[in-house]
C-alpha cells in the first residue's frame, strides 16, 4: 500500500517557548490529513533558521519568545519566505505592530483547537502558495533510503561550511550556487517524510510523491543538472568523503528521477 494519496499538503512550523504547549498543538495537528507537523521552535532565532531549511507552509508562533520575540521573527521570516502565512497564537494582549511584523491572522490560547485548525486551513488556502507536485516512480525503498542517507550526510557538512562562510573551491559546491545546493537539500527533507512513513510501514517499494515549493524545485534541479552525469562522485571526492558503490548507483537513479520531476523553471 502506498502513502502517496495521504500524504501532506501543508507543512505546519510550531514556535512556542513551552514544549507541552507544541506538544499538544502537534498531537492535535496529527487528526488532519493535510497537516503535518516538520518542525518545532523554542525560540524565534530558532524559528528563523527552520523556516529557511524546512520551507513549511504556514507557521504557528507565540508572541513573547527567547532570543526574539515575534515582532522581531515575523519580518525575517517574511523576508526568508515572502507568501508563508503566519498564525499567532499567544495568551497574552500584543501591542499595536508594524506592517511587516503583522500575522496573518491570531488567536488566543485558551481557545478550542478547532478554532486554530480552521484558522490555519483558512490562511493556507488563500495564500498564493506555489506548491508543485514531484512524482519519483516507484522506488526500492532501501535503495532510496541509501541516496537519503549518503546526499543528506554529506550535506551536512556542506551545510555547515557555507553557514560559516568558509571559501570553497568550485568543485566543493559541484558547479551548484550555495542557495541551489541549500534547495536541493530542503528537497530531500521532504523526501525524508515520505520514506518515515513507508519506512514505518513495512513497505519494499514506494512510490516517492513530495510537494514542494516551485522555486525550490527549480533551484534544486538547477543543483542536480550542474552536478553532470559524473559530478556526484567528484563532489564526495571534493569533499573526502567515501562512498560505497552501492551509495553511487542510488543517487545516480535519485538524481535521474529528481531531473524528470522537478520544475525546470520558476514564471516570471
Amino acid at each position: 500500500m502506498s502513502n502517496q494519496q495521504t500524504q501532506s499538503l501543508f507543512r505546519v512550523l510550531i514556535v512556542d517557548d513551552d514544549p507541552e504547549i507544541r506538544l499538544l498543538l502537534r498531537s492535535r495537528l496529527r487528526f488532519e490529513r493535510d497537516f503535518e507537523v516538520v518542525g518545532e521552535a523554542g525560540d524565534g532565532a530558532e524559528a528563523i533558521r527552520l523556516v529557511t531549511l524546512l520551507s513549511p507552509s504556514v507557521v504557528i508562533t507565540d508572541f513573547q519568545m527567547p532570543t526574539a520575540t515575534a515582532a522581531e521573527a515575523i519580518p525575517v521570516m517574511r523576508a526568508a519566505a515572502p507568501a508563508m502565512p503566519i498564525v499567532l497564537y499567544t495568551a497574552h494582549d500584543t501591542p499595536p505592530l508594524p506592517q511587516e511584523a503583522s500575522p496573518d491572522a491570531s488567536l488566543r490560547k485558551g481557545a478550542p483547537l478547532g478554532d486554530l485548525v480552521a484558522q490555519l486551513r483558512e490562511v493556507v488556502q488563500r495564500a498564493p502558495l506555489d506548491v508543485v507536485r514531484v512524482d519519483l516512480g516507484p522506488f526500492p525503498l532501501q535503495q532510496a533510503i541509501t541516496a537519503y542517507d549518503t546526499w543528506v550526510g554529506l550535506n551536512i557538512r556542506v551545510l555547515g561550511a557555507i553557514a560559516r562562510g568558509d571559501e570553497l573551491a568550485e568543485s566543493q559546491l559541484g558547479g551548484a550556487t550555495p542557495d541551489e545546493l541549500r534547495a536541493l537539500v530542503r528537497v530531500f527533507v521532504h523526501l525524508g517524510d515520505t520514506l518515515q512513513t513507508a519506512a514505518r510501514a513495512g513497505l519494499d517499494t514506494e512510490t516517492l510523491v513530495v510537494h514542494v515549493f516551485r522555486n525550490d524545485g527549480a533551484l534544486a534541479r538547477r543543483a542536480l543538472v550542474a552536478l553532470g552525469d559524473d559530478g556526484i562522485e567528484q563532489f564526495w571526492q571534493a569533499w573526502a568523503f567515501e562512498v560505497p558503490g552501492e551509495a553511487l548507483s542510488a543517487l545516480t537513479r535519485m538524481r535521474e528521477q529528481l531531473i524528470k520531476a522537478l520544475p525546470a523553471s520558476v514564471p516570471d
